[in-house]
């Protein structure tokens, strides 16, 4: 039966039971000793994987989760995350459900309580400058702590050999 399987090109699917007891030998557990797949070897074609040459730190989306009595006012929040600003760090951006909402936004933006606030080094335009430390992120946080911001995680901003190996925001140009 496997012989003709295999010379048909036939696949192994799904069984409709699995046989109990012994005695009876399950046709996809034929099928995969006599062709040798087994449980986590499978044939795969494999790459060589592609090396950077140069990678950079060079900033983080700090995602919050932030609103206060009066609601959810990114204004707001720009102004208590500015004072967290340091160690070249400076707040550029903050998005709310992947629209950007600070600097400049559309009036009638509904906000949720869930922020992605982005970090990086001055530089031209939208572009993070120098490179950063793991420490000065770490100092962000604690600043961050300190100023009663919950932040729920981070993401690292990094620079590929040049190129920026994330995506720039919504009216980043």
């Amino acid at each position: 039966m496997v012989a003709i399987m295999v010379a048909r090109g036939d696949g192994i699917g799904p069984e409709i039971i699995t046989p109990q007891g012994g005695g009876y030998k399950s046709i996809n557990v034929t099928m995969r000793k006599t062709l040798g797949l087994y449980a986590n070897i499978r044939p795969v074609r494999s790459y060589h994987p592609i090396r950077s040459g140069h990678k950079e730190l060079v900033g983080l989306d700090l995602f919050l989760d932030w609103q206060t009595e009066n609601g959810r006012d990114p204004d707001e929040l720009a102004a208590a995350l500015s004072k967290i600003n340091g160690d070249e760090l400076q707040l550029v951006m903050i998005t709310n459900r992947g629209q950007k909402v600070w600097p400049e936004r559309h009036p009638e933006t509904f906000c949720t309580d869930h922020w992605r606030c982005r970090f990086q080094t001055p530089g031209e335009g939208p572009l993070p400058g120098a490179a950063i430390t793991h420490a000065q992120i770490v100092s962000l946080l604690e600043r961050a702590h300190a100023a009663g911001l919950d932040f729920i995680k981070i993401e690292n901003l990094y620079r590929f050999d040049g190129e920026l190996g994330f995506s720039l925001g919504q009216g980043q140009t």
